[in-house]
């Protein structure tokens, strides 16, 4: 494992085994957006939501991720890397072209970017276990700018192989969950929040479950170029369990 305290000043070091052009301290999401129900979204499930709450601006929020990186190699204990960047203040943890077999759950913290190398070229393997990776906050203490890309899970027998609740400004880009025994992703009571180019295939429950209450709504979301199919569930399901708690979601070009 080694830690860089200067990610700017640091792309040399990442010149062997590594992308630098990923290495980035501000993302900042498009202006706006507009609904799409193209004829590819034959497998979408909106429960309890009209349509007028399938309406909203995208996100225009900076996302601050520190200054420290991590890169994490299949021998460390990535979950020690993800502490070491929360107790600096956040950052970027880096993973190679590998597959980690990973036999404990993963639990972000805020303003942490957890990128690979790329789907199906970094690869966190569960091992066919009840383990997952967690994005999860509480009602007092949010989750705030986590940053999900370029990588790929798989064989996790949780709830839900990515599981994010309690988050506001969440970012997933160029991510697959697949070959789970339950859900692919789910997003439950969660604020301005952004999927591109994610991938929910192959998996036993629903490739991307978003729901949420009205004590704790989930809102003002983006699905763009999202793909969900050969799901035994549904490929993208949206569920209102308490008359108002989600709304404003944007589901763009995806395909179940």
């Amino acid at each position: 494992m080694a830690i860089y305290t200067n990610v700017e000043e640091r792309y040399s070091v990442l010149d062997t085994g590594f992308s630098r052009t990923l290495v980035k301290q501000t993302i900042r999401a498009s202006s706006s957006v507009e609904i799409n129900t193209t004829p590819d979204m034959k497998n979408v499930v909106t429960q309890g939501i009209g349509p007028q709450l399938l309406e909203s601006q995208a996100l225009g929020q900076s996302i601050g991720l520190g200054h420290h990186m991590i890169a994490v190699l299949p021998s460390d204990n990535m979950q020690e890397a993800i502490e070491t960047l929360n107790s600096r203040g956040g950052g970027i943890l880096r993973l190679g072209p590998h597959e980690y077999h990973i036999p404990y759950s993963l639990f972000l913290r805020s303003n942490i970017a957890f990128i690979g190398e790329g789907r199906d070229v970094t690869i966190i393997d569960f091992m066919d276990t009840t383990n997952n990776m967690n994005v999860i906050g509480t009602s007092g203490t949010k989750m705030i700018n986590v940053f999900l890309r370029d990588f790929t899970v798989r064989d996790s027998r949780a709830t839900a192989a990515i599981d994010v609740d309690f988050n506001d400004f969440f970012r997933m880009s160029n991510v697959r969950s697949t070959s789970n025994n339950g859900k692919g992703i789910r997003l439950h009571r969660t604020r301005f929040f952004n999927l591109t180019d994610t991938d929910g295939g192959s998996n036993s429950g629903n490739g991307i479950e978003i729901t949420g209450n009205l004590t704790n709504t989930t809102t003002n979301g983006v699905l763009f170029n999202c793909e969900c199919d050969s799901n035994s569930g549904n490929g993208i399901q949206i569920t209102d369990t308490g008359g108002g708690g989600v709304k404003d979601i944007n589901v763009i070009d995806c395909r179940t």
